[in-house]
C-alpha cells in the first residue's frame, strides 16, 4: 500500500512544475528568436547573392523575370 501524499507536498511539486515550465518557455522564446534571426540573415545573404548574379548576367530585368516565370 502506497503512502498518502500531503497537500503541502503536492503544492511544492506544483510550484516546481510551474518554475520548470517558465524556464522552458524562456528557453523556447530565446531559441525561437535566434532561429528567426538566423533565417532573416540567410535570406539577406541569398538576396545579395541574387543581386550580384543579376548584375553580372548582363540580362535585363524583364529577361530575368521571364526566366523566373514571375509576373511583374
Amino acid at each position: 500500500m502506497g503512502r498518502t501524499r500531503t497537500i503541502s507536498s503536492i503544492e511544492t511539486d506544483i510550484k516546481q512544475a510551474q518554475q520548470a515550465l517558465v524556464k522552458a518557455k524562456t528557453r523556447y522564446e530565446v531559441a525561437a528568436e535566434q532561429l528567426k534571426s538566423l533565417m532573416a540573415e540567410k535570406q539577406r545573404i541569398q538576396a545579395q547573392t541574387i543581386i550580384k548574379a543579376f548584375g553580372k548576367s548582363g540580362k535585363s530585368f524583364s529577361e530575368i523575370m521571364i526566366f523566373l516565370d514571375a509576373s511583374m
